[in-house]
């Protein structure tokens, strides 16, 4: 990859945009992708948050009692609101 598309690749994998988005608006296959974040884990450190059991079910039960939106919880939590509906299903 190019300088210019390894930035590019680092402003994307920095907001929610899935991998594989990623690899094909790069013109990349998704290893390729993969490949060169794991290659530099500095600049581009893993995506995976760790909530608590109550941390989730408490902004499921915000989310219930019409305090937020599943998409309000995802940007609050830096998530994807996909995210947040497993949560919602999860404890329902």
């Amino acid at each position: 990859m190019t300088e210019d598309e390894l930035d590019m690749l680092e402003r994307l994998y920095a907001g929610p945009m899935p991998i594989r988005q990623i690899a094909t608006r790069l013109g990349y296959s998704v290893f390729t992708v993969q490949e060169e974040l794991a290659r530099d884990r500095d600049r581009f450190p893993y995506r995976h948050k760790r909530f608590s059991r109550g941390e989730r079910e408490r902004w499921v039960a915000r989310i219930r009692a019409g305090k937020a939106t599943p998409r309000q919880a995802a940007k609050a939590l830096g998530v994807s609101p996909v995210t947040i509906s497993k949560w919602v299903r999860l404890w329902s």
